[in-house]
């Protein structure tokens, strides 16, 4: 996790200094900003929206995974699951919780991907901002929905 966030080229505050991060706006000829407002700074701070928004998703503490839970992808053409062990759940600086893996926070996957969690009951939900909140019964039921062609018998 971070203790600090790059501002500039050279300069590098401490995270628990963010007071808050303001609204977008786009000045005339220049990228869209955000003003980062930092506790003990008068002046706000004009960082771009992309590097905000990845403040933004910033864990700021980790919370232990059940035993058995684990991230589930559905192969996009193949209908086959891959498992990755979940370890915990980051709570991020915007407020969101994302799933922890060896790999990392989402399983150091572009978090514009969509992502299924197994919970430790069999259970599949969908989480992340970029998948439809969504729930199956089991890894299978979740594969039979995204491949309906296929059996079930044939299920892995």
């Amino acid at each position: 996790m971070k203790a600090f966030v790059q501002l500039g080229i050279d300069e590098y505050v401490p995270l628990s200094t963010i007071a808050r991060i303001g609204s977008e706006y786009h000045p005339e000829g220049k990228a869209i900003m955000r003003r980062l407002y930092l506790r003990g700074d008068e002046l706000p701070r004009e960082v771009l929206k992309h590097e905000a928004d990845d403040l933004l998703k910033t864990p700021l503490q980790l919370i232990p995974a059940e035993p058995g839970t684990r991230i589930i992808r559905v192969g996009p053409e193949v209908p086959h699951i891959w498992y990755t062990r979940l370890i915990g759940w980051a709570l991020c600086l915007n407020g969101e919780v994302r799933p922890v893996t060896p790999n990392g926070v989402n399983d150091s996957v572009s978090i514009d991907t969509e992502m299924f969690v197994e919970m430790s009951d069999g259970s599949v939900e969908g989480v992340g901002e970029w998948t439809d909140p969504c729930r199956f019964e089991s890894a299978q039921a979740m594969l039979k929905h995204f491949h309906p062609e296929v059996e079930f018998s044939d299920v892995r």
